[in-house]
């Protein structure tokens, strides 16, 4: 899961990626929305690009629902721990954002 911070996985390598990420839902069309959301990846096998995704690559969103990419984002944080289980994540989460 990419959500508390290693000091090494947060800086920039000069060599950003860009990567197409999707979800199984309709993406916001509005972009205060989109910028109002917290956007995360729950790989508990961490799967690509869990070690490649660093700040300064470009995410691609695709829309399952309309079928095409709707958003091009930045990221700016890339924060990551391992867990054991989902009911784990909110504390840890909630710990990472306070």
């Amino acid at each position: 899961m990419l959500v508390a911070s290693v000091a090494d996985d947060t800086t920039t390598t000069g060599a950003e990626m860009e990567y197409i990420t999707s979800r199984g839902f309709e993406l916001p069309t509005d972009q205060t929305e989109m910028e109002s959301l917290d956007w995360f990846n729950m790989w508990s096998n961490r799967n690509f690009p869990y070690y490649e995704l660093l700040v300064g690559d470009t995410l691609y969103w695709f829309d399952t629902i309309v079928q095409k990419i709707v958003w091009k984002t930045e990221v700016v944080t890339v924060d990551r721990f391992p867990y054991s289980h989902k009911q784990q994540i909110s504390t840890v989460s909630q710990t990472a954002w306070d």
